[in-house]
């Protein structure tokens, strides 16, 4: 007969709920698109140089910086750098995620009060 004893019982469970822990923690949908965000901007970096992009970006005035990140995603799109803005768009799409991920129900269903 294998019967185990109380102890070693005690551990194979604790055993398989730490499994169960760790596997749900490492497939969350948080750590998910946190993997995803990381990725995208680790590529991001190595096709762009943001140094010359935040340089640009502070010569320009202040009211003509949305014409400006216009001009240059179509500049971009018409040099056929497509990777660039698929990786872009992934960020802007992650982060977006995010934020209606993490934004808890408990805050959009209150209503504002004004004192």
């Amino acid at each position: 007969m294998n019967s185990l004893s109380g102890y070693n019982l005690r551990r194979k469970i604790m055993r398989r709920v730490w499994y169960s822990f760790a596997l749900r923690r490492v497939f969350s949908l948080t750590t998910l698109k946190a993997m995803i965000l990381s990725a995208s901007v680790g590529v991001f970096i190595q096709l762009v140089s943001v140094t010359s992009v935040v340089s640009n970006l502070l010569s320009v005035q202040v009211k003509a910086v949305p014409e400006y990140v216009w001009s240059t995603l179509v500049a971009t799109a018409s040099n056929g750098d497509f990777l660039k803005l698929i990786t872009l768009g992934i960020i802007v799409f992650t982060l977006l995620s995010f934020r209606l991920h993490l934004n808890p129900p408990i805050w959009r269903d209150r209503e504002v009060q004004h004192i």
